[in-house]
């Protein structure tokens, strides 16, 4: 609940800020943006081991730089398709 009031707070007085738009787009497309992540967790830690969990440090480096990926990766997708694929998936099944 904080980090949704001190981001609403920030989002306010420009809401058509670059960055806001950004994460507007991110939250558009939380459920394919969790599902991909768990996908390439599972093949990068465990089915590939190419990156060994070894503690706090890690685990906040893949995730940071899994976030900025995944976020650059959900804007070019919502400006070519608009929303996300699991989203229209879920919105086809749920009206």
């Amino acid at each position: 609940m904080f980090v949704l009031c001190v981001a609403s707070r920030l989002a306010q007085p420009r809401p058509n800020a670059a960055a806001v738009r950004v994460l507007q787009v991110a939250g558009q497309t939380t459920l394919s943006l969790y599902v991909l992540h768990v996908l390439v967790f599972n093949l990068i830690v465990q089915r590939w081991a190419l990156l060994r969990p070894t503690g706090l440090d890690t685990a906040l480096a893949f995730a940071l730089g899994f976030w900025l990926t995944a976020i650059a990766i959900a804007w070019m997708w919502h400006r070519r398709f608009g929303r996300g694929p699991l989203e229209a998936l879920y919105r086809r099944f749920g009206g």
